[in-house]
């Protein structure tokens, strides 16, 4: 993905602060907050499969015309949908309607994976081999 994100560790005072990530759509910066215990458990419930359907592409290689047929349809028929739907369930207090204007997909991409690896992810960070595996 282009222009990825860059993720800051969040400190324990950034957690406690209720600290956000900085996410960019079409050249402008927002600010993504944390969700709140309310929220979080049932968001990431719905965004695992995203991330595990990602780990399971990247490493997928196969020769099969149909079997690659099927994964790519699937990735652009449903799945980068499945990611915007989540990344505005996660980033509930951004203007949907004003980012939807001007992000592209990869730009809602790299912030879905930016939110997963500073909210989501053990201590805040996807292990190597994971991010590798999710970004290629």
């Amino acid at each position: 993905m282009a222009n990825k994100p860059k993720v800051t560790i969040r400190t324990e005072n950034d957690k406690v602060a209720k600290v956000g990530i900085i996410v960019t759509f079409g050249g402008a910066e927002y600010e993504v907050k944390p969700l709140s215990i309310m929220y979080s458990s049932e968001w990431r419930k719905k965004a695992m499969p995203l991330i595990i359907y990602f780990i399971n592409l990247s490493k997928m290689g196969t020769d099969d015309p149909a079997v690659m047929e099927r994964a790519i349809s699937e990735l652009f028929t449903t799945k980068i949908d499945e990611i915007i739907e989540s990344f505005f369930e996660y980033a509930r207090e951004l203007d949907r309607e004003a980012i939807s204007e001007v992000a592209t997909d990869d730009e809602i991409f790299d912030a879905f994976m930016a939110i997963f690896e500073a909210y989501v992810a053990p201590f805040g960070q996807i292990p190597g081999t994971m991010t590798k595996a999710i970004s290629q």
